[in-house]
Formats: C-alpha cells, structure tokens, sequence
C-alpha cells in the first residue's frame, strides 16, 4: 500500500502544479491496474489534484477531458462516503461546463469534454453509498441538484451528439432512481421515496417538458434518445406520482419520520421551494400530465421498431405504477397508446400491446369504460372528415386506433350495440370506408390468389383459413391496402364479439339503398367471417339464408353486366321496383357506370357466396340448391370477371363442401340442376340464360355426368328447334352447342381417328426423282393388275353360289355395330347447324361452321354418320363461298379442309366442280400487279386486312386439300396459272412464303407439270438437251434468265425443288 501510495504522490503533486496530458494518462494508467480496495483507501486523495485541474478552467481542453476520464476511472473502483467529497466532486464537475451566458448555463465547450464530464457524473452517482440520500435529496441541496438537472436537461434537448444526450439522460434516470434503492432496508425505503418523490415534484415541470421534447425530437435523433427519453419519463412519473409513493406523501407518521432526519436548519426561501404532494396538488398536476402523455402517445407512428415497443413499455408502467390514484383520469389516454400499436407490422409490438390491452383492459371502472366509449364514437363521428382529406398514414393510424378501441371492449360489444345511435354511428363510418371506386377498370388480372390454396389469410387474431381468392377492389377514399386490411379485421373483430342479429339486420335494410348496397355485400362477408371461431352455427346458417335470398332474388343477381346482356332489367337503383325481362329489341339505354357498379356488385355477389361455403363448410350442401345454380349462370357472364369469379366460387364451394373438386360437386347436385334446367326450357323468354347452366356444366364436369345430362341436351336441341328464328336466343344456345361437341371430344377422345391433312410438304422429295422410280412405277402397276383380275376371278365364282336369304340379310343387318349415344348427339347438334349457316348474323354464322368444324373431327372415324353429315352440310356451306363478309369465306374454307381431312374421296367432285374453280378465280382477282404496288404505309394497313388474311389462308391450305382430292392436268394448269402472280416480288412477303408453300404441294402432286410451266416464265437456261437418249428431242422454254424479273427469288428455289 505504501509503494502504491509512493508511486502515486508525486503524480498527484505534479498534476495539481502543473497540470499536463502526461502525468494524468500515467496517473490513469496505475489506478486501472490496481485493485478497488486499494484505491478505496486513498481515492480522496487521487481525486483532488483531478479536482484542482477542473476547477482552474485554465487548462487545455484535451487536459481537461484527460482529468474528467481519470476521475472516471477512479469513481469506476471506488464507493464515495464522504459527503463533503460527493459534494465537492459534484460541483467542480457541474461547474466545468456551466457559464450563465443568455439565460443558458450550458457552456460552449467541446461535445468531447461535456461527454466526459456527463460520464463522470454518471460514475459519481451510481457509485455513491447508500447512505448519502439523507442528505443528497433533502431540500438545502435543491440548489445543487437544480443545477443537475438544469444542465443535464440543456445537453439532452440543445446538443446535436446523440451519445451526448443518452449520457445526460442517463444521469437524469439515476438520479431519478439510484441504484441502491433496492438495497434499503423496507422501512427506510418508504421514507426515501417520500423525500425522492417531494425532491423530484419541485422539478417536474421542467423535467417533464424537457424529455417531452426530446421525445418529439426529429427523426435524425435517433431512436436510442427517443427510448431512453421513454424510460427517464417513465422512471421520473412513478417517483413523483406512483401510487405507492403518494401514499407515503399522505402518510403522517413517515412524513414525521423524514422531519427528524434533517439535521440543517432550512431556510424560508428554500423551503418555498418544496412540493406538497396533496390532492389539489395532484389534481393540477394530472391535467397538466395528461396533455404531455397525448404528445407523447403521437411518437407511436414512429419508422423505428424499438420507438414504437418502447412507447408500448412506457404505457405499461405508468398504468402499472400511478393510475390508481392520481393518474387515473390518464387510463384511457395510456390504454390508447398500446391501442393504436395493437395492429403493429411487428409481431413484438403487436403482441406487447395486445399482452397490455388484455392486462388492463378487462379491469377497466366504469368511469374508465365510459370514457373509452365515448372516445371510440367519437372516433367514428370524425372517419368520415379523416377519410376524405387526410393522407393514407394518418387514415391508416386512426383505423388501428378504431380497431384497438373495439378490441379493448370486445367483452362488452353487445351491451354498447344496445344503443341505436352508437351502433349506427359505427356502422355508418364503416360502410363510408369501404365504398367502392366503381370508374376503375378492372379485368380478369386483378382476380388474385390472396395464398396457397391450403393456406389462408392469416391475421394477427383470426388465424382461421379465410377465402383464397379475391377480386382486386380500388376503393373510393383510399388506396393503400393495409388501410383495406385493417378495416377487413375490424369487421371480422364485430362478427366475432359483436351482435350478429343488429348487424345483420342493419346491413339487409342497407342493401336497399343503391349507394350502399355494394358496401353492405362486401361488409357482410367480412362479418360472417369473423364468426368462424362461434359454435353457434344455427344462427348464422339462418343470416346465410337471408341473406342469399336476399342477393339471389331476380331484381338483385341478374344485373346488366354487358351492353351485349341478354338481361335487361332496370337499373339497379330502381330495385324496388317490380322487374321483368324486357324483350331483346326494347333494350334500355344504360350509363356506362351503372354497368361498371353492376359488374362490381355481382362479383361481390359471388365473393360472399363463396365466403358463405367458407363459413358454414359441410353445413353449406343444404343450401346449395338455392346457390349453385345462380352461380353456374354467371360463369359464362358477358363479363369476364364475372365470369371468373363464378368459377372462382364454384371451386371454392366444391372444397369448403367437401367434393373434392369441381366434377364432383357438380355430378352430385345434377339432380336438381337438370331439373330447373327443364323447368326453365319452356319459359325461354322469362328464363334466357337458362342454356348457359348446361354450357357450365358441360365445361367444367367430367364423362359421368354424361348418362345425366343427355336427356336435358335432347330438350336443349327440341327447343332451339322451336326458337331458332329468334336471334336473342340464338346467342345463348350455339355456346351450349359448341361446348356439347367439344366436351364430348374430350370426355371419349373421339379426335384419336382424326389425323388432319398431313403436311409433309418439307419432306425429302429426292425419292421421286431417283434413277429407278420408272421401274418401280411399272412394276406396282403389274402387281395391282394382277390383284384386281384375282379379285374379279373370285366375284364371279361368288355368283355362282347360293343366294343369300332373306335370314342372311336379316343376320347381317343385326351384325352392324350398334351406334353409341355420344355419336348420336353429336350428329343431331351437326343437323341443327345445316339450317343454322344461312342465319343472317355473321357472328351467328362463324360459331355453326366452329361447330361444325369440332363436329366432323369428332365423326372422323364413323364414316355411316359422317358422310351423310358431309352431304347434307354442302350445299349451305357452298352458300358462305359468296358471303359478303371475307371472315365468314376464310371459315367456310377451314370447313372444307376438315371435310378433305375426313371424307377426302367422298367431297373430291363436288370439290372441284364447285370451290375450287371459285377459289381460283378469287386469287387471280386479287393477284398482285406491277400498277398496283402498294406503298409501305399501306402494306401495314392491307396486312391487317380481311382480304390479305383470306387470301393468306388459301394460299397455305389449298395445297393439303388438293393432296387429297385429286384433279385433272386441266385444272392443275388452272390453279398453277391462278397462283403464280403471288411468286412475284412486288407481293407482300408473307404472300410470297404462302405461295411459296402452295407451290411445294403442287410439286409433290405432279413437278413436271409444275416445273414446265415455270420454266416458260422465268429460266437460266432455254435449250434442255438429253444427256444420254439421244433418241429425246431437244427441249425449248421460253422463260428469261433476267435478274430483275420479278419472280427470280421464289421460282428460281422452286425449279431447284422440282429437279
């Protein structure tokens, strides 16, 4: 000890005389490599020349921070007892940064020497003995400790350093709390709160005000300051005003206790200074609190995540430790905070103040419940106003305040409903929020998959599988979705706690109302969403049936959705009208944005059905004959999202009931459906969208429901038999056919006998052209005659034979294969199509040759049906060759290539003789000349033509059909002299690769021919001598080699082909 202290003296002698950089860092340097109790004894001593140095205010700056970390280092090893040397410290600490400049005590000094100092202080307080409070709270040291608190305050709210303000708010949180108050025996620790407590009320004010501020700071601050600022004003409130410390306040006996303790004589001015915590004095002070907490509680929009937790804590405590007696008023304001947070992004802060609102919450007085009451309707009286002009942050934070507030009283929701205005305040501000922007345009995109089929949306406290689908909706008043979230949970949160009977019923009368009724739908769904965690099924099975009754009655489900709509209904603002079906040709004139709220308002229709599935899951097949076949309507809906949405609830009614998929669903409630189906065939006019119910089911069912539904096609085509003069139900029915002809090809894979027109056009042509293929000719020849003489042979020994019988016939006839039923509708819907391609409507006209096209395809392989079919369908599709649109000629074409592919040898005269030649004399009259070459721009218009599109698909087709239906050398010359004129450069280039094509058939059918005739107009060489039969004769061609001939390019690569 005596060597330490030998060691240390003259350090400390050459520091008090001559303060240097040097002798402080050495002096640093021994205290830290000895142990606490060694310099306990002497820490006096080291700490005075360290004092001396501070106190001259002469030195260096970088001198001064040198002593303030040495006596850091010292206070870090050491306890202070000695009061007079706390003291002392304390001052010359206080006073090294203090000037009294401008009202400001804060001196100008380096951020540097202020953070050591504050450190310094820091190690002062928190290694004082307990045994100094006696003295160091009472109220001869106010002065002292106003200056600590004063300059301490300044550095938190003035200075820019943030390590700087954390350290002067860290003193300020010691000296609210030191650390050795727990270390107080029981008895003495009442008594020191009573004297902490009256110490820090004289400072409140300030204090209060001041953390305030830097709370409320700017962002740039960072949220380290904002936290500790927190935790200050936290720890500050509970001394000053904690219910236990203001029950010591009023306690006599401590109060006398504590008057024994002060050993000074205090002088009048002084005590002056000193709070009496009484009722009056508490009452002034809470008002005065309670408008600081409701700045306070705004930090809780704060970017930061440890803020926003932090504000959560801070809530926690003040009503934990100071609402039960002079903080009361404040439960409501603090219980906000943690409101408002409560449907925070960040599971923590979610969760802590969920963790509050269920700790406090539950506990509430009535005075308290009152008030949060009032304050939730207030809330909803002013939605509206925040709506419509606030930004969607502020729109955002005042629905999770909602939210909060209903979720503080969920257990007392229906006794608060029980008062008509209240409710309908809260539900008028709800149906506000969730008004639609019916002017967004909308398409099948923005019909989303929210999740996984398996998953669900999963909130914060609805953790049940929610509806995996949804319609993007673009909302009136604001267009960020969390905004769409929150109120989505506040509706679930009033379905789950709330009265579902008064709801109900107020949104049903809602629904009657045109601006509204949308805002109903959508908000009723999300109610019933909310009771998926109640046992009571009963009840909210009965709401489901009012309320489908309610948006499957005419006047509501068949809206105007298209101007197209076979419904045409009044508008849907005049609901309460009586309704009917207006006829086709008395069409309404209808505004675009009543068809726009139409369209939204049916795919709510089908977004709650789907919803209703969800709620009630096997409970939802009860009610499924009166909701499955309006769904099935609209699943071909003018709209395509309409349509869509329809699908979209038809597999969400096949999952949550349990069929699996969508065939099954169907195939087991085809009873019902087939049936009304029936009924509704014979009031057509009443009914017209009935035919799109089999067209649904037809789509998305499966071969078993076959056997159930064919009797329901055969009426379907009895009554198109009856009706089909009337265009309006002409449009519902050729879907319906279409969609037979193609389910049925697809449910028996009647295509598999369907090969097409082969198209090996590109094949390698060189077998024809080999040295032998004259032998070989010859020599099939020879074989095939000799066949055919064994075959005659065998004819007329036959006819020698024994008659056949009249048994025979009849055995034979019996032994024809029986044909199957789907063969049989599919011929049945071909006939209806004969006197169908003569309608006067085009689009009428190209959906039978559609038909008729997936007709023959499907008959490929029955030629006893097809080629009956092929007859009986040639002379109107003969008729559509001299159509005046081009379109319905180009289909008509496409109908003939089918009847090539399937009945070639059958069609190859009546081919010829009576659209071939017809074809042949449309492309020659509209080949390409050199006078009527068209300029660029017009090339981009005349390629977007029906002309070029037709004469297009000719050109690429005709070849595969003359592979098929042989023609004469006279009509082969016809059709090379109708073509050729496309080879030329003056035609547009995807003409040229048509023909081109074409041409590559026509080589493969005769390229002799072919080659002579191109030859004579464009050749390399005239004269074609034998190269080894002389006894050939010299051949002549009249065709020029010139290189600017127009059909160079193409005929040159052809006669290449050719050779």
């Amino acid at each position: 000890m005596n060597e330490l202290f030998a060691t240390l003296r003259p350090l400390c002698i050459e520091i008090s005389k001559n303060p240097n950089q040097k002798s402080i860092q050495e002096l640093q340097k021994h205290v830290e490599g000895c142990n606490i109790h060694s310099v306990q004894d002497f820490h006096e001593y080291l700490l005075f020349p360290l004092r001396v140095v501070l106190q001259k205010g002469l030195v260096k700056e970088d001198v001064a921070i040198t002593a303030a970390k040495c006596m850091e280092c010292i206070l870090n090893k050491v306890v202070v007892t000695n009061w007079t040397v706390y003291q002392d410290v304390l001052k010359t600490l206080l006073l090294s940064i203090s000037v009294v400049k401008n009202g400001s005590i804060l001196s100008d000094g380096s951020e540097d020497l202020k953070l050591a100092i504050m450190k310094c202080l820091d190690k002062l307080i928190s290694h004082s003995a307990a045994s100094l409070w006696k003295r160091a709270y009472f109220v001869h040291n106010f002065p002292l400790l106003g200056h600590l608190v004063t300059l301490s305050l300044s550095l938190a709210v003035q200075e820019e350093n943030r390590a700087l303000k954390i350290a002067a708010m860290s003193v300020l949180c010691k000296f609210c709390q030191p650390h050795y108050f727990k270390t107080l025996p029981e008895a003495e620790q009442d008594i020191f709160l009573l004297l902490c407590g009256d110490c820090l009320a004289s400072f409140l004010p300030g204090m209060l005000s001041s953390l305030s501020k830097v709370i409320l700071s700017n962002v740039k601050h960072g949220h380290a300051v904002k936290c500790t600022a927190l935790i200050v004003t936290s720890t500050l409130l509970t001394q000053v005003l904690g219910d236990h410390s203001i029950s010591m306040a009023s306690d006599p006996n401590l109060i006398a206790r504590l008057d024994g303790l002060c050993e000074e004589e205090i002088s009048p001015k002084l005590l002056s200074l000193k709070v009496k915590r009484n009722a009056k004095w508490q009452t002034s002070v809470a008002a005065k609190v309670e408008v600081v907490l409701q700045r306070i509680l705004s930090v809780a929009q704060n970017p930061n995540l440890s803020v926003r937790l932090e504000l959560v804590k801070f809530c926690e405590t003040i009503l934990q430790n100071c609402c039960a007696i002079s903080l009361k008023a404040s439960i409501a304001t603090l219980l906000k905070g943690a409101l408002q947070l409560l449907h925070d992004s960040q599971p923590s802060v979610s969760e802590k103040s969920n963790e509050v609102v269920n700790k406090f919450g539950g506990s509430l007085d009535s005075d308290t419940h009152d008030i949060i009451v009032g304050m939730l309707f207030d809330h909803c009286s002013s939605l509206p106003k925040i709506l419509r002009k606030a930004s969607d942050g502020e729109k955002l934070k005042h629905l999770q305040l909602l939210f909060g507030y209903l979720w503080a009283l969920k257990h007392n929701l229906t006794i608060i409903f029980q008062s008509s205005s209240h409710f309908n305040k809260l539900l008028k501000a709800l149906m506000f929020c969730f008004e639609l922007d019916t002017s967004a345009s909308m398409n099948n995109d923005d019909i989303c998959m929210v999740l996984d089929a398996d998953e669900g949306i999963q909130t914060l406290f609805f953790q049940g599988q929610l509806s995996n689908w949804q319609f993007k909706k673009v909302f009136l008043h604001f267009s960020d979705q969390n905004i769409a979230k929150m109120l989505i949970d506040i509706c679930q949160l009033l379905g789950l706690y709330g009265k579902i009977d008064v709801i109900m019923d107020f949104l049903i009368e809602s629904y009657a109302h045109e601006s509204l009724c949308q805002q109903s739908v959508f908000l009723a769904k999300e109610v019933l969403f909310g009771t998926i965690k109640l046992e009571d099924k009963v009840s909210i099975s009965h709401h489901i049936d009012g309320l489908l009754d309610l948006y499957c009655a005419n006047e509501n489900w068949y809206l105007v959705t298209s101007y197209d709509s076979d419904y045409q209904f009044t508008q849907h603002n005049m609901r309460s009208h009586s309704k009917a079906v207006l006829p086709h040709n008395q069409t309404r004139s209808i505004a675009l944005k009543h068809i726009q709220s139409n369209v939204l308002l049916a795919c709510l229709h089908l977004e709650a059905l789907a919803a209703f599935s969800e709620v009630l899951c096997l409970d939802f097949r009860t009610k499924l004959m009166l909701a499955l076949y309006p769904v099935l309507e609209k699943v071909n809906d003018e709209n395509s999202m309409v349509a869509s949405c329809a699908v979209k609830t038809l597999h969400s009614m096949s999952k949550y009931c349990d069929y699996g998929n969508l065939p099954n669903l169907l195939n087991n409630n085809a009873d019902y459906l087939v049936s009304t189906i029936s009924v509704q065939l014979r009031h057509l006019s009443l009914f017209p969208k009935c035919p799109s119910v089999i067209h649904a089911m037809l789509q998305h069912s499966d071969n078993t429901i076959f056997p159930l539904i064919r009797d329901t096609i055969s009426e379907i085509l009895d009554t198109l038999d009856l009706c089909h003069s009337y265009n309006q139900h002409l449009s519902s029915f050729l879907p319906v056919l279409l969609t037979i002809v193609q389910s049925t090809t697809k449910w028996f894979d009647l295509k598999k006998n369907y090969k097409g027109l082969q198209d090996d056009v590109n094949k390698d042509n060189s077998s024809c052209k080999s040295e032998n293929y004259l032998k070989e000719f010859v020599l099939n020849f020879h074989k095939n005659s000799e066949i055919a003489t064994d075959t005659l042979g065998e004819t007329e020994d036959t006819d020698d034979e024994t008659p056949i019988t009249e048994n025979d016939k009849n055995l034979e006839t019996d032994a024809e294969p029986k044909v199957e039923a789907h063969f049989k509708m599919i011929e049945q819907v071909l006939k209806r199509c004969c006197h169908l391609m003569a309608n006067k409507s085009p689009k009428v006209r190209l959906v039978v040759m559609e038909i008729v096209v997936e007709g023959l395809k499907a008959l490929s392989g029955e030629e006893n049906i097809l080629l009956p079919l092929v007859h009986q369908l040639w002379s109107p599709l003969l008729a559509r060759f001299i159509d005046p649109e081009l379109q319905i000629i180009s289909k008509a074409f496409d109908v003939v290539c089918i009847m090539a592919s399937t009945a070639g040898d059958f069609i190859q005269r009546r081919f010829t003789k009576d659209v071939l030649h017809k074809l042949l004399q449309f492309l020659k009259s509209n080949a390409p000349h050199p006078s009527s070459a068209l300029i660029p721009s017009s090339k981009q218009v005349y390629k977007h033509s029906a002309l070029f599109k037709l004469i297009r698909n000719v050109l690429e087709k005709l070849g595969t059909i003359l592979q098929v239906v042989r023609i004469n050398f006279e009509d082969f010359q016809k059709t090379l002299s109708a073509t050729y004129l496309y080879l030329s450069a003056d035609c547009m280039q995807d003409l040229q690769d048509a023909a081109v094509t074409f041409f590559r058939y026509l080589i493969k059918i005769d390229s002799d021919a072919v080659w002579f005739f191109l030859t004579d107009i464009y050749s390399i060489q005239t004269v074609f001598e034998p190269n080894h039969l002389h006894s050939l004769k010299i051949v002549h061609v009249s065709g020029t080699s010139d290189s600017e001939n127009m059909f160079a390019k193409n005929m040159k690569l052809l006669i290449e082909i050719c050779k």
